[in-house]
């Protein structure tokens, strides 16, 4: 159980390290890669076709050949959406017919296939956009987009702040487990582990505090007033071609 937890944490921390990546030259304007990424990952969860995802999916691949992103840093995330999305969907298998709300003519095998494909593709639409322009050209492009500053600062915060509190909950969970004697009972065991979700609590708090606190001392500027001008070029209407083409060939 614990190799499977750490193996879920240590994965889960390492996708955020991707996106937590650097590109001081990225091709797109941040605003519109951003607003563009957005609109076909949410494209991607409510259509109710196969093809969209499917051809989002194949797309995905190809604009991350095109800018030549690393496939492994790419189809981690993917992956792992792709696993826990057909956790999530098991049970619709297990559900007796008839029981859907929206088209019962669908069968529950198809049903939970199309959630797994609308899951991954907005996953693999989304994340070779954010990848390819950065953490900080993610912000950019919010702030571009108007976004609150509030929201744009808890983004960037959770992005730095939540793979250091997942690794410190992975060396808890070993420290106690060190700790703990073997031919434990399973119940005597999970009582130990839940005692550290108090010291977890007060880890994260006090972590928090001081990132929350070193940001803000490296920000003695008003980020709004300073945000980079970045011109429109071939690749952003090209961009937004395609996203508005997903966009009227699903409403269609």
């Amino acid at each position: 159980m614990r190799r499977l937890t750490t193996a879920v944490l240590e994965e889960t921390a390492e996708i955020l390290d991707i996106l937590n990546s650097e590109n001081s030259t990225p091709v797109f304007n941040p605003s519109i890669a951003v607003l563009s990424a957005i609109i076909l990952a949410f494209t991607a969860s409510f259509s109710r076709e196969t093809l969209v995802p499917l051809f989002l999916i194949s797309a995905s691949a190809t604009i991350a050949f095109f800018l030549k992103i690393d496939l492994k840093l790419w189809i981690k995330p993917v992956i792992l959406t792709f696993l826990a999305t057909v956790v999530i969907s098991a049970p619709l298998i297990l559900l007796p017919e008839n029981t859907f709300f929206f088209k019962p003519e669908i069968s529950r095998v198809e049903e939970a296939l199309s959630l797994i494909l609308r899951a991954t593709a907005a996953s693999a639409i989304f994340t070779v956009l954010i990848i390819h322009i950065g953490w900080t050209k993610l912000l950019e492009g919010l702030r571009g987009l108007y976004f609150p500053e509030e929201f744009v600062f808890l983004i960037g915060f959770s992005i730095k702040y939540i793979p250091v509190f997942l690794r410190d909950i992975c060396k808890l969970v070993a420290a106690k487990e060190a700790r703990m004697l073997k031919g434990l009972k399973y119940k005597i065991a999970w009582r130990s582990m839940a005692a550290v979700a108090g010291e977890i609590l007060l880890r994260s708090y006090e972590k928090g505090l001081k990132l929350h606190l070193a940001l803000n001392a490296r920000m003695f500027y008003n980020v709004t007033s300073t945000l980079p001008k970045h011109s429109i070029n071939i690749y952003d209407v090209v961009l937004l071609t395609f996203t508005a083409l997903v966009v009227a060939a699903v409403m269609l």
